[in-house]
């Protein structure tokens, strides 16, 4: 009986893990969001030659700009147009199913049982948190990806080749680094108790800083070393202090968003956590070494749970949840099939959940692409847009933007509505790419500019001939 529900479970795994792919594949063609339509735009920056963190503005690693511009340049002719950001959306969807593979084979390293691995991959796939963030044209996904990469490495006592996947990854998005340093020191400790390790004590950090270095040299070359240490790391640790001291906000953001996104996988941690708990407690004097990197991660993603991080940040913390998940609730059970059970049961309720949200992220593009039509079809791409941050509208991406810190300088007019400067006269400005659902976004005389002086076309508005000075 056990037999025959073990091959059960492993069938209708393959057939979850299947469908959940197909259900990421739907997701992706849902509606763009304000991220998205930033990073284009930086990746065309940067591939019509000018310098990141210095002609534009940009928190995210070098090598995420790199790798898009870099893409659509391969896309080809014309780059500008909507069927470019169409090309990097299908490359992020490749690079989930990847990252779904990697998945699968880290969990090969850290659990015995086929059928419990291929269960726990179908979770993963399946998880809301993957359709509504992992298919975005951001560097989050390639980040895990580099990040399994890195783990699968350092099972296989790669450790060196670890330190490389590992600085790869900082090089995408240094907003990775908490977990990133917490495989590196957990790593020393570990290491310590291996003989066999000891001649390789600090391999891992080598590999990272040989990139690191890398890239700091490449930055130094091309003139642009002190600008991307201001963004980098300034600009990113000052923001996240004035999150942490912004009271009734951002305490425990990530949490929330967790809570918003996925509570049935959310639940399933925190009861799966005691059983954690226990063997590790039963265990404490004799844990393996896979062990003890699982527990170093699942702590530090429990941490980041409280900071002020935004959904994307899952990315990275539940695919540790579910490792370590997996990898203790072989150990506790001796009855696999039980433990079988458990999961096909969970990824029962991530297929209803996924289902019932699905409707929720598919949307219909045409309106927002619209307006960069419109866009391309009127001015030369020189002709500057001014973007109203976090409007979900595409029709700045492949023209210029004057305003580099528009990011900083909307976040004033966020804080400060009554401010008395009014960005679209002086000097005049011809064309505005907000959603009119975030007007509060502006100061009362600037929404009356916007509606007295321009046309709209969807999210788009053109000032009006007659009014131009």
């Amino acid at each position: 009986m056990k037999t025959v529900l073990s091959k059960l479970f492993l069938i209708s795994g393959v057939l979850l893990t299947v469908y959940f792919a197909l259900n990421l594949w739907t997701a992706s063609g849902s509606e763009f969001h304000q991220d998205e339509y930033q990073h284009v735009h930086v990746a065309w920056n940067t591939l019509n030659g000018q310098k990141i963190y210095q002609d534009f503005f940009e928190t995210h690693g070098p090598i995420s700009a790199w790798t898009f511009s870099s893409l659509l340049k391969l896309h080809g002719e014309p780059v500008a147009s909507p069927e470019s950001i169409l090309f990097l959306r299908k490359i992020t969807v490749s690079a989930v199913f990847l990252s779904g593979f990697l998945m699968f084979f880290c969990l090969r390293l850290f659990v015995s049982h086929l059928t419990l691995s291929v269960l726990a991959t179908a979770l993963f796939l399946g998880g809301i948190t993957m359709q509504v963030t992992a298919f975005r044209i951001r560097p989050d996904i390639f980040v895990q990806l580099f990040f399994f990469l890195s783990l699968i490495l350092w099972v296989k006592r790669y450790r060196f080749l670890c330190g490389i996947a590992l600085g790869l990854a900082f090089g995408f998005n240094p907003k990775f680094l908490p977990l990133n340093l917490t495989l590196l020191v957990a790593d020393i400790f570990i290491s310590r108790d291996l003989k066999s390790d000891k001649k390789k004590f600090l391999a891992p950090i080598a590999g990272e800083l040989l990139v690191l270095i890398g890239l700091g040299i490449f930055l130094q070359l091309m003139g642009i070393f002190e600008p991307a240490m201001d963004s980098l790391f300034r600009h990113n640790f000052s923001s996240t202090f004035s999150r942490l001291t912004t009271t009734g906000h951002y305490p425990f953001q990530l949490l929330k968003c967790f809570v918003e996104l996925d509570k049935a996988l959310l639940a399933f941690t925190i009861v799966s956590a005691i059983g954690i708990s226990f063997f590790i407690w039963k265990k404490r004097s004799s844990l393996e070494p896979n062990l003890k990197m699982l527990i170093a991660l699942v702590f530090c993603s429990l941490v980041l749970l409280a900071a002020p991080l935004w959904h994307h940040s899952l990315l990275l913390t539940v695919p540790v949840f579910i490792l370590a998940i997996t990898h203790v609730a072989e150990k506790l059970s001796p009855d696999s099939t039980l433990t079988e059970g458990v999961y096909w049961i969970m990824a029962l309720l991530t297929l209803y959940s996924g289902y019932k949200q699905l409707p929720k992220y598919t949307a219909n593009l045409s309106p927002n692409f619209d307006s960069l039509r419109k866009v391309l079809a009127e001015t030369d791409r020189s002709q500057p847009i001014f973007y109203v941050w976090p409007s979900r509208c595409p029709a700045y991406v492949f023209n210029s933007d004057d305003n580099k810190y528009w990011l900083h300088d909307f976040k004033v007019a966020e804080v400060n509505p009554g401010t008395n400067t009014n960005r679209f006269t002086n000097p005049a400005i011809l064309w505005v790419a907000v959603d009119s659902n975030i007007f509060s976004f502006l100061n009362p005389d600037e929404k009356n500019t916007l509606e007295t002086e321009f046309q709209s076309f969807g999210c788009l508005w053109k000032r009006i001939p007659k009014t131009l000075k």
